[in-house]
C-alpha cells in the first residue's frame, strides 16, 4: 500500500481488478453510461417547430409574420446553398461557419433534427474532416426542405 512520507496511506482511485470480482457501484455507472449513450445516439427528442420568435417579431400581426417566415425560409435557402457550395470546393472555414450559421438559425424555431445535423457538419469541419459533411449535406438539404415546408404549414395553422 503505498504511503506519504510522513507514514499517511495514500488513497488510490477505485479501479476493478480481476481479483476483486464485482462492483456494483462501478457495474450502475457503467450500466447508465451505456443508457446515456444509447439515448444520444438515438437523437434528441422531435418537438414542433416553435414559431413563437416570429409572434414576438410580427407584434401578433398575420401578415408581418408571414413576412418574416418568407425572409427567414430565403435566408435559410441562400445559407444552405453557400455551405453546399464550401464543401464541394473543400472549404473547411467557410463549411463551419455556415454551418454555425445554419445551426443557430433552425435552432431558433426549435428544428432540432436540423440543428443536429448541423452540428454534426460543423464539428465535423472543425476537426478537418470534409468527408462527413459531404456524406450528410444531401440529407441536411432534405431535411431543410421538409423544415421550409413544416414552417409554411405551422404559419398557415397560426
Amino acid at each position: 500500500m503505498p504511503r506519504f512520507r510522513d507514514g499517511r496511506v495514500r488513497c488510490q482511485a477505485a479501479q476493478p481488478r480481476e481479483d476483486q470480482g464485482h462492483d456494483p457501484k462501478l457495474e450502475r455507472a457503467a450500466r447508465r453510461r451505456s443508457r446515456l449513450q444509447t439515448r444520444a445516439a438515438e437523437g434528441p427528442p422531435r418537438r414542433a417547430l416553435d414559431l413563437s420568435i416570429f409572434r414576438y417579431l410580427s407584434d401578433q400581426n398575420p401578415a408581418k409574420r408571414r413576412q418574416l417566415v418568407e425572409q427567414f425560409i430565403s435566408t435559410l435557402d441562400k445559407d444552405v446553398a453557400v455551405l453546399a457550395g464550401a464543401v464541394g470546393a473543400g472549404d473547411l472555414a467557410t463549411t463551419r461557419r455556415q454551418a454555425h450559421l445554419l445551426l443557430s438559425q433552425t435552432a431558433l424555431v426549435a428544428a432540432t433534427p436540423v440543428a443536429t445535423v448541423a452540428a454534426t457538419i460543423q464539428e465535423a469541419a472543425r476537426k478537418g474532416d470534409i468527408e462527413t459533411p459531404r456524406s450528410v449535406l444531401g440529407s441536411f438539404e432534405a431535411s431543410v426542405a421538409g423544415l421550409k415546408q413544416s414552417l409554411l404549414s405551422a404559419l398557415e395553422k397560426s
